[in-house]
Parts: structure tokens; sequence; C-alpha cells
């Protein structure tokens, strides 16, 4: 039995948390293709539904998934850094943690001024 998202989420700014949060925990799980293609066409059709910008919300999609590309369990970027740099995994992690801070007050901002994403169209 299918239960309406209307039920849990009622405003544009809840659905826009919720997917933030959604996002968050697949980056960190996902390859970010991977959930692009999984994810994109359900997150449109809601997004149309509580009046999200398509753009705003592809956008809100990247920058999620960029983050969890700097988080672990699988932090591909993380790994690559570890190749490259040759150094310990941990101390690539806690070099990180600053600009995932700024990434999530960005993630932030961009969530909640919609027209910074649009600013263009």
């Amino acid at each position: 039995m299918a239960i309406p998202v209307g039920t849990f989420i009622d405003s544009k700014l809840t659905f826009l948390f919720a997917v933030n949060v959604l996002l968050l925990i697949v980056g960190c799980l996902m390859d970010a293709m991977s959930a692009i293609v999984i994810l994109a066409p359900l997150l449109v059709a809601l997004g149309r539904n509580f009046g999200v910008d398509p753009i705003h919300l592809g956008i809100i999609m990247i920058v999620n998934l960029e983050i969890g590309f700097l988080t672990p369990p699988m932090g591909i970027n993380l790994i690559v850094a570890q190749g490259a740099f040759h150094e310990k995994l941990g101390l690539i992690m806690r070099s990180v943690i600053p600009f995932v801070g700024l990434m999530l007050i960005g993630l932030i901002v961009i969530t909640l001024v919609p027209d910074l994403s649009l600013f263009f169209l």
C-alpha cells in the first residue's frame, strides 16, 4: 500500500530538507551517477508537486552527492586523494572536514535561496 508523500511533508521547505537528508545519506553509500539515474525521476516528479524548479533540484542533488564523495564509507574522492598523496586515510579525512563544513553551509544557502541557482534563467 502506497502512502502519499503529502501525509508527512506539507511544505516546500520540508520537502527540500527531506531531499537534502536523503541525498546526503545516498551520497555516502552510492556512486553519484547511479544515484542520479535512480532518484532524479522520482525527486523531480515530487518536486513539481511542491513547486520546486527542476534545475534548482538538480543543483541541490549535485551538491549533496559531491559532499557524499567526501564522506565515508564510500568517500571516492578520499580514496583518490590517498592514492595521489600517499598519505593515510585518517589524515586526509581530518583535512577535508573544514571543506565539508563549507560545502554544507553552501548547500543550506543554495537550498534556501533558489534565486542563486536560477539567476541566469
